[in-house]
């Protein structure tokens, strides 16, 4: 057991270094074509999604530069400060990214002029003050806000760490409920019906979204799984099988929450045809993607040539 926290250790290690690389990519990519105007990747569930990348961005940074660094020393009670906001502003975004798709299903032919640049501007920066909102009185106690290890802090971790979890089970529902209904939607006004290349990309942001909020919902189980036993381990002594249970759920949970960020942006990375061009473009590799499409059609080719002939050969010999 012990040897199986030792591994996933170093696997969400990778995975956070990963997700870190991709997000970066994702960010300049966006916010160049943001730059540009383009057609498409210029609207306001991109704008949201690169928001929420930056700041997960962020915390993964903050993590990466303060981790050899004493638990007393100031890079870490600055990182105690970006993780505290990173994780629970991760919920009620992640809300205004469904609420964003189900608008765009339900109310379809006012989607234009609800989601206004300055509609749009307006909730995120509404979005972006609900860590406040939510458990800004933790920083009251700015020692222990600073220092959530410090043994005489003990009781306000696990108060925040209670309010944080249960806040973001709530938007996870909410999440979940508009989700479903939005799918229902497009079913029933038969909204995303069609071959228009805009219904198309519609489709596939549906698709993207209801995947974000599945990992999503996977991801703050396991949060909530971390939070109930830890809390109860505190201040009872433990077993070996107790510790390493809540170990696996610490690990399964930084996991699964790069695995959320990753999927999120390889998934808009690769929505369509042109944003994929466009960004295969960016990174200096579309001449090498056309050069794999070209040697996939020749091989194509030369299989249905020579499946022809044999055919033929059949034919004449029978």
């Amino acid at each position: 057991m012990v040897e199986l926290i030792a591994v996933m250790a170093p696997i969400a290690l990778v995975f956070t270094v990963f997700t870190l690389v991709l997000e970066l990519l994702s960010v300049i990519f966006y916010t160049v074509q943001f730059v540009k105007k383009h057609h498409f990747i210029s609207s306001p569930y991109f704008y949201i999604m690169t928001i929420y990348l930056v700041i997960h961005a962020i915390t993964n940074l903050s993590y990466l530069i303060s981790d050899p660094f004493d638990a007393a020393s100031v890079p870490r009670q600055i990182d105690n400060v970006i993780q505290w906001y990173g994780y629970l502003i991760m919920g009620p975004l992640n809300v205004l990214l469904t609420v964003n798709r189900f608008t765009a299903v339900v109310f379809y032919q006012r989607f234009t002029r609800i989601w206004r640049l300055r509609h749009t501007i307006l909730c995120i920066f509404v979005t972006l003050l609900f860590p406040f909102a939510i458990d800004g009185h933790a920083m009251l106690n700015i020692d222990c806000f600073l220092q959530t290890r410090n043994p005489g802090c003990a009781e306000e971790g696990m108060q925040m760490g209670v309010i944080q979890v249960y806040t973001q089970i709530t938007c996870c529902v909410i999440s979940i409920v508009l989700t479903v209904c939005s799918i229902i939607a497009a079913r029933v006004n038969r909204v995303l019906y069609g071959s228009s290349v805009a219904v198309n990309l519609e489709r596939r942001l549906l698709f993207q979204s209801s995947v974000s909020t599945f990992l999503f919902s996977f991801t703050i189980v396991w949060n909530y799984l971390y939070t109930v036993t830890h809390n109860n381990t505190e201040d009872n002594p433990t077993t070996n099988d107790e510790q390493w249970f809540v170990d696996l759920t610490a690990c399964m949970g930084n996991v699964s929450l790069e695995l959320l960020f990753g999927a999120d942006a390889l998934m808009l990375l690769l929505l369509s045809k042109s944003v994929r061009n466009t960004f295969f473009k960016f990174i200096f590799i579309d001449k090498l993607m056309k050069h794999i499409r070209r040697h996939k059609r020749t091989n194509s080719q030369v299989q249905n040539v020579q499946f022809q002939s044999k055919a033929q050969a059949i034919t004449v010999i029978s």
